[in-house]
């Protein structure tokens, strides 16, 4: 039986530190303990239920009452105990620390390398770590200048048989310093930070800790996964594959954007910008069972990938002559029903890893997941363009996982991650995931490549934190060119959801903005991948209705006219607009059509502008030559915006 305790004595610390210290303890062993948590306290006012009380010892104060966690009458013998400060930060998982049985283990001092820290320790109640306790009262209760901590290191050095196991050692990483190690930001790997001295974990009210600590709050983004095959079976799936005869992935100048497709709960309404960057020729990846799921709504992949190594993926493999980009890890049953479309590669992992180094043979590096593995694989192909749909990496509010049934990732043990002041319920493989995005995409940014991200949930939110949403970057960019106009008053040409409209409605308090689409639904796809045409007349008015409530608080600053952009340009006075932003349809006749009809209304001293100009996930469209057709050069800014000044 586990005892996980802290003492509570005098004034210094109020009941919410043992109440968020006993919620961090829970949150962070998911799947539960054998055991209580136990508050040894002068004071019980304000715990929470479900807390364990005991009393101190009398005629003790501070932080000498730790000492007597040693004694007989605190523990019964041979149980576990695992202590920690009032001022700790459980930060991510426990699972390990929790399952110490060693005689006893304490912390390094963080300042003094030759010293011990009590903050955190670990320990089976016997006679070993009661001597801490009966000495001291031998001894007459001796107070020496460092604390408890100094008499365990007297204790120690004075004829102690027993090991000392120092958390730093036998768990390396996971316990920190916050004045140390964790002021910005905690490092990866991190479980426990300890807050000794000062400031006190209340004293923080920026960065992470308001957020991880309290009542409720989150963990880091950090659960170490363990594979769902033994390691032993890795490398024989890794030396079965490498006897195959087979193709094997080569490096290759693929220009296309890489559409790669997790199973995440947003692919779902995500589907039309799938089926309209396909159609204007990106490549699809789909991975593990998204191929399935994407035939059956009428989408057909280019590629398939898969990392996983159990044997029941099988029911993945997809009838079909597209290229199968699966790992040498997989099940060799799951290689041979590849066939001959089968490109088999090597996934770099620990646990085989030795082993493809003996070979001599590259790995694809880029973290655990199938769907990290799939972004590192494009780029090897030759993709620089990378648009990921699905890497929700969380759970949505109905509590899926994926987009379809998934048997496999049912009954998974979860955790509350809170990042960047959002929560999100995540499975261990969801998080690593995460972490990997953090840690590898930016080193794919800084070699020439560009990553969006489309959906909702953790990675989303995550990459918004790392890059602003592209409409943000829009809206910056139209914002810095109107900077040196007074009280503009402009035009949207295509607004769709509202969203850019917003943006500009609130960062200039003084813009008048007229927003022209006409909310239809069209004739289905025209070949250019403009899936707008598809969307049923329902879906045109949700979205209709989103813009008015997206721009609802701007009042008469905004107005919206359900038009077409002609018919709605003809009772635009010539020179009455400060700037127009065209959006609309992407063809070159429909663009230039816009460009013609909204060009008088400027007036001088102003600018025309408009999205996609040469946007490589649309090769097909023509903004580019209508642009051009009509003013030659033009100035280009962020996210493929262009302008013309008048």
């Amino acid at each position: 039986m586990l005892h996980v305790c802290c003492v509570k004595w005098g004034k210094m610390y109020g009941p919410e530190y043992v109440n968020i210290l006993f919620d961090c303890v829970r949150r962070n062993l998911p799947a539960g303990f054998a055991g209580d948590f136990t508050c040894f306290t002068d004071d019980p006012t304000g715990l929470e239920a479900g807390i364990k009380i005991k009393p101190l010892p009398e005629g003790v104060e501070g932080w000498w009452n730790k000492l007597y966690l040693f004694s007989p009458e605190a523990f019964p013998a041979g149980e576990r105990v695992l202590y920690f400060d009032l001022d700790t930060a459980i930060t991510g998982p426990l699972d390990e620390i929790a399952r110490y049985d060693g005689p006893f283990a304490i912390l390094r001092d963080f300042y003094r390398p030759n010293g011990l820290g009590s903050g955190v320790m670990a320990w089976e109640s016997s006679n070993c770590t009661r001597l801490f306790w009966e000495r001291w009262q031998q001894q007459g209760r001796p107070q020496p200048a460092g604390g408890d901590q100094e008499w365990v290191e007297q204790c120690i050095a004075q004829g102690w048989s027993w090991p000392v196991d120092l958390w730093q050692e036998r768990f390396p990483g996971k316990f920190r310093s916050y004045k140390v190690d964790c002021r910005t930001q905690i490092p990866r790997g991190t479980s426990v930070v300890c807050f000794h001295g000062y400031p006190k974990p209340h004293e923080v009210v920026s960065g992470w800790v308001p957020e991880v600590w309290k009542v409720g709050g989150g963990s880091a983004i950090e659960w170490v996964v363990q594979s769902n095959v033994p390691d032993e079976k890795l490398r024989a799936n890794v030396l079965s594959a490498m006897a195959r005869d087979c193709k094997w992935v080569e490096p290759g100048n693929d220009a296309r954007t890489a559409i790669i497709v997790g199973g995440g709960p947003s692919i779902a309404t995500n589907l039309f910008y799938i089926r309209g960057m396909q159609m204007s020729g990106a490549k699809v990846y789909a991975t593990n069972k998204t191929f399935s799921y994407l035939v059956d709504n009428g989408i057909t992949p280019d590629a398939h990938v898969m990392l996983d190594a159990r044997q029941e993926n099988i029911e993945f493999v997809h009838v079909g002559d597209v290229p199968r980009y699966y790992a040498s890890q997989c099940h060799p049953s799951v290689l041979a029903a590849a066939g001959d479309e089968l490109i088999c590669w090597h996934a770099a992992m620990s646990s085989y890893q030795p082993l493809l180094d003996k070979a001599g043979v590259p790995s694809i590096g880029g973290g655990t997941t199938v769907g990290m593995k799939a972004i590192v694989l494009a780029y090897l192909l030759g993709h620089r363009h990378i648009n990921l749909f699905g890497f929700d990496s969380s759970y949505d509010d109905g509590a899926h996982h994926h987009a379809y049934p998934q048997s496999l990732n049912d009954g998974e043990k979860t955790l509350d991650v809170r990042v960047g002041g959002r929560s999100f319920r995540c499975a261990p493989w969801m998080v690593t995931q995460a972490e990997d995005f953090k840690e590898h995409v930016p080193l794919l940014l800084e070699n020439g490549c560009t990553i969006r991200v489309f959906g909702d949930g953790l990675i989303p939110h995550i990459a918004s934190l790392l890059k602003p949403p592209t409409v943000d970057e829009r809206a910056q960019q139209i914002l810095a060119w109107l900077k040196d106009i007074p009280h503009p008053e402009g035009a949207e040409i295509g607004v769709f959801t509202g969203a850019l409209s917003q943006r500009l409605l609130l960062n200039r308090p003084d813009l008048k903005l007229l927003m022209v689409d006409p909310w239809a639904a069209g004739n289905g796809e025209d070949g250019l991948g403009e899936f707008h045409g598809s969307l049923s007349q329902d879906e045109q008015d949700h979205y209709y209705e989103a813009t008015q409530a997206a721009v609802q608080f701007a009042g008469k600053r905004a107005l919206i006219l359900r038009e077409t952009s002609l018919s709605a340009s003809v009772d635009v006075p010539d020179g009455a607009l400060d700037f127009v932003f065209i959006d609309a349809d992407h063809s070159y006749e429909c663009c230039l059509e816009d460009i013609k009809a909204w060009l008088p209304k400027i007036k001088p001293g102003g600018f025309i502008s408009g999205h996609d100009y040469e946007n490589p996930n649309y090769p097909t469209w023509g903004v580019k030559r209508a642009v051009e057709e009509v003013f030659g050069t033009v100035d280009v800014g962020a996210d493929f915006c262009w302008r013309k000044s008048l």
